[in-house]
């Protein structure tokens, strides 16, 4: 979803430059398809949206910029917006209602602003980066817009504060600031929706440090450390295979090599089946519902009626009837109960008192157990 919105909101940023520029209806045709189709690709596209107008309004209130004829087609364009996303917003509430029962993200803080700026350039989990790498990439991330800021600020030419730069300040500052005030009061505050906002932040960096900027050798320090520690994080991204990128290819051609007729495939989380799930849907798997109203239970009915794929309600269901269970389950979540004081995670615990463990297959950290002579519950 975070590519298409990419996509679908710089594609409508260019489309309602040329429509402001030039006024032909087709350009603003354009605005409003994409426009519709940045807020079907996530539901915080609208913080983008309102970037754009503060540009419209800027470039209205700017010294012989106010352009009567494009106040009628901005404000149909996105009355017919609406009337696009209209479908969506019929169950909007049930969306909210959902993310008002339990949600994953927090109220953001100055920890949060800083992730953001490190994964403007370079990431900032043990996904992108190893621990070594954090102190010089937060170092970077900070100096980089120092620098910009910098130039900005001291630019004396005209067009150093053309609308195009204008317009590529609000792309990237608005959302972030936007989402942030919203989620003092109910946090939606997710990184991954400012894509963006990166991709225009990007293009400003470009043309406001290029050449004949700054100075050549605070240029090329920049770029190269910039370009060392990119290329670090991107080898560290693509190589990853821990939580929750694990090797389920793997794991579902282990269980497909494995799995007879009888056999009873339970994933103890929606997180270890899906994936699996895609790699082999001819397998008869099941996955154990979160717990109601916990953190994890993001996964709505309606979208399961959506998916055909429903949840078991709990181990005994999913395995009456079974003599032999394989129970797919990561190590994260077994040691997020060790770390609260259980004896072993649920659901192992409950097989290891019903059935016998025949054997264990790693999968970096993802583990596939098997258990046979269980017993009738």
């Amino acid at each position: 979803m975070y590519s298409l919105l990419g996509f679908a909101a710089i594609t409508a940023t260019y489309f309602l430059v040329l429509a402001w520029t030039r006024g032909r209806w087709l350009d603003w045709l354009a605005f409003t398809v994409f426009g519709a189709m940045t807020l079907y690709a996530h539901n915080l596209g609208f913080a983008l949206m309102l970037g754009l107008d503060l540009w419209a309004l800027w470039s209205w209130f700017r010294p012989g910029g106010r352009r009567w004829h494009n106040f009628r087609p901005l404000i149909l364009s996105h009355l017919l917006m609406l009337i696009l996303f209209a479908p969506w917003l019929a169950i909007l509430p049930s969306q909210l209602g959902k993310i008002q029962q339990t949600y994953w993200v927090q109220r953001p803080d100055l920890t949060t602003i800083i992730q953001t700026f490190l994964v403007f350039h370079f990431g900032y989990d043990n996904q992108a980066l190893p621990t070594w790498l954090l102190p010089p990439a937060l170092f970077m991330s900070l100096l980089i817009p120092a620098f910009l800021a910098l130039r900005l600020l001291r630019a004396r030419a005209p067009h150093r504060w053309s609308p195009s730069y204008i317009l590529l300040l609000l792309l990237a500052i608005s959302p972030p600031v936007i989402l942030f005030v919203l989620s003092q009061v109910r946090p939606v505050y997710i990184v991954r929706a400012f894509l963006p906002s990166a991709l225009a932040y990007y293009v400003l960096v470009a043309g406001v440090l290029g050449p004949r900027t700054i100075p050549r050798t605070i240029r090329w320090v920049l770029m190269l450390s910039a370009m060392t520690l990119a290329v670090a994080s991107l080898v560290n991204h693509y190589t990853y295979a821990l939580f929750p990128r694990a090797p389920f290819d793997e794991a579902a051609a282990y269980l497909r090599a494995n799995y007879k007729p009888g056999d009873a495939i339970v994933h103890s989380n929606k997180l270890t089946f899906l994936p699996t799930y895609y790699y082999d849907r001819s397998l008869p798997q099941l996955f154990i519902a979160d717990e109601p109203g916990s953190p994890s239970d993001t996964l709505a009915y309606a979208t399961q009626q959506a998916l055909g794929l429903f949840a078991t309600p709990d181990l005994a269901t999913a395995t009456e009837g079974h003599r032999r269970v394989w129970l797919v389950i990561f190590q994260r979540a077994v040691d997020e109960y060790l770390a609260l004081g259980y004896d072993d995670h649920p659901h192992r615990d409950w097989l290891e008192r019903h059935c016998v463990q025949a054997s264990t297959a790693a999968f970096n950290d993802l583990d596939v157990y098997e258990y046979d002579t269980c017993a009738d519950h």
